[in-house]
């Protein structure tokens, strides 16, 4: 008798905990599709550059934690490009192709992925999947992305 309640227990525990992750999950997956439809539709909205950039300061002061910011910097600095969208720009019709998953294999990881096309300097078509890896985790019950990887 006490093997099948301990049996029933550990089977509720685990169901309560799956859905809690997947609960979790959707509501992280959520969030980061805002951001970053929010922040790759930007580069398409003004010429004004103080704008532009006070506008993603906003997104990245909301979505990322204070680690992350600080990361986000000395990666700017190291490749000058923007960490966030792994590139110099971006286009709102580039946020229509996300695609966010969960990284079964590092814990609180998502993958978030684009696809691009656009004209080069060469006047050919340069077509690319980009993935970038995050860290997110949950501050004050909101999710954000605390590492890029």
């Amino acid at each position: 008798m006490k093997k099948a309640i301990l049996a029933l227990l550990f089977v509720t525990c685990t169901v309560i905990s799956k859905s809690q992750t997947s609960s979790d999950d959707k509501q992280a997956i959520g969030m980061l599709k805002t951001f970053y439809t929010a922040y790759m539709s930007a580069f398409s909205g003004t010429d004004d550059a103080h704008k532009f950039e006070y506008y993603l300061n906003g997104l990245r002061n909301k979505y990322l934690t204070t680690k992350c910011r600080n990361q986000f910097r000395k990666l700017v600095e190291d490749t000058d490009g923007d960490p966030i969208i792994h590139g110099q720009d971006s286009d709102a019709k580039w946020a229509k192709t996300l695609s966010i998953k969960r990284d079964v294999n590092k814990q609180n990881a998502y993958a978030v992925s684009y696809y691009y096309d656009e004209l080069g300097e060469d006047q050919k078509y340069h077509k690319a999947t980009i993935t970038i890896k995050l860290v997110v985790i949950k501050v004050n019950g909101a999710f954000k992305v605390d590492k890029i990887l």
